[in-house]
């Protein structure tokens, strides 16, 4: 937490690393504007990193800076599903948790 603002870092696989960071910030009722999306050079952690900052912003109403960093070698599309599914069902707790007054 940052005041009210949230700091997320989804990470994980055989390297966990900082390969993106999405700023979203509300947009009305369950809307979420990204302002801003950086990557790594030879990162593709870009899309869920935007995905998942503006998934928090809309549930939460809250502004989100998140990163990802997800990373398997030769990682083929069962594993990055299975990574992109355990990212969204961690970034899902979270939000039930923060909604539910548990802190993170």
């Amino acid at each position: 937490m940052a005041g009210e603002d949230l700091v997320v870092s989804v990470s994980g696989g055989e390297k966990p690393h900082v390969g993106a960071v999405s700023l979203a910030v509300p947009r009305g009722k369950n809307r979420a504007d990204n302002t801003g999306l950086l990557c790594a050079p030879g990162h593709r952690d870009d899309m869920p990193a935007h995905a998942l900052a503006k998934k928090l912003c809309a549930r939460l109403g809250r502004t989100v800076c998140l990163t990802v960093g997800l990373h398997v070698d030769d990682a083929g599309a069962d594993d990055i599903a299975l990574l992109m599914k355990n990212a969204e069902k961690a970034v899902d707790a979270l939000a039930c948790a923060l909604q539910n007054g548990i802190s993170a």
